[in-house]
């Protein structure tokens, strides 16, 4: 199909068209937010990108659903490992998806009873990639508890 504009008011009103069009899809990419050290809350519906090594000497929280995506060759260092909670405000249960080919790290250098990453019952953790190196504290596992799916990893 082919249009042909009669008017420059028909050329301004596709031309406002197409920018909306733009517009609307920058807004769809602009939840990839590339990682960096001083990030400590990851949010419902954000991707956080690892395209550098960092490191986070925080613990990390995430709320809602959240996705890791670890860069081919780069490692991101978490020495007080990650919590993935329920988030209230958008009323969801946490989930965490790790892909990607680089490398999450938690040193076994925690506090005692505090897993890498802490998973409770009503949450998930989702790893479809990635080199995931998690430690705990004293008594408390690499991975916290229920809900754990593991997809292909190396």
């Amino acid at each position: 199909m082919h249009y042909k504009f009669t008017s420059t008011t028909h050329l301004k009103r596709a031309a406002l068209t197409l920018l909306a069009l733009i517009m609307t899809c920058a807004t769809a990419w602009a939840d990839n937010i590339t990682l960096n050290s001083s990030m400590t809350e990851w949010t419902n519906g954000n991707t956080y990108i690892l395209n550098s090594n960092v490191t986070i000497s925080q613990r990390i929280l995430v709320t809602g659903h959240v996705t890791l995506q670890l860069g081919s060759g780069y490692t991101l260092t978490s020495t007080e490992g990650i919590r993935v909670e329920y988030d209230d405000n958008a009323s969801t249960r946490g989930v965490l998806t790790i892909t990607g080919n680089g490398t999450l790290d938690i040193p076994d250098d925690l506090d005692d009873f505090i897993s890498g990453i802490s998973v409770n019952q009503s949450n998930e953790l989702h790893i479809e990639g990635g080199i995931i190196r998690a430690h705990g504290g004293r008594n408390a596992p690499g991975i916290g508890t229920a809900n754990i799916h593991l997809g292909w990893y190396s």
